[in-house]
């Protein structure tokens, strides 16, 4: 029988994801998610637009949220998503700029060595819908 793990996320919402990421990463020597090769298949697949995407580092990122994830932490290779610990750092839709919201998400993972659900194009796409209309969720 596996070890059960612990995965948490820390989603930020903030004026500057890229930058938030940057900072996170270097203050806490995490490594920046490339989720390009998901934006590719998004983009292909019509899920998303080029409205929602732009260039960090020579690369395609999505233009409002950024993750970090610890180096050590399992990375699922299709989305290039962090399957551990985690900061998120979510566009703010909020109109006071310098405010930054935080929610800390913590869930006890699968077995060790089980496969988990990819779920990350189902939530670029309600966020991408909110995004648009109202803003991210801050629940």
């Amino acid at each position: 029988m596996g070890v059960m793990t612990l995965s948490w996320k820390i989603v930020i919402d903030c004026a500057d994801p890229h930058a938030q990421a940057a900072f996170w990463s270097a203050a806490l020597g995490y490594t920046v998610e490339d989720n390009s090769v998901l934006i590719e298949q998004l983009l292909a697949a019509g899920h998303i637009d080029q409205s929602m995407i732009t260039t960090v580092s020579g690369r395609a990122a999505f233009r409002g949220l950024q993750a970090v994830r610890h180096p050590d932490d399992p990375v699922q290779e299709i989305t290039g998503t962090g399957l551990g610990r985690r900061l998120l750092s979510s566009r703010s839709q909020s109109p006071r700029q310098s405010r930054t919201d935080c929610t800390w998400i913590c869930t006890l993972g699968q077995r060790t060595g089980a496969p988990r659900s990819p779920g990350c194009a189902n939530w670029v796409r309600r966020y991408s819908r909110r995004s648009r209309s109202q803003g991210p969720s801050t629940s």
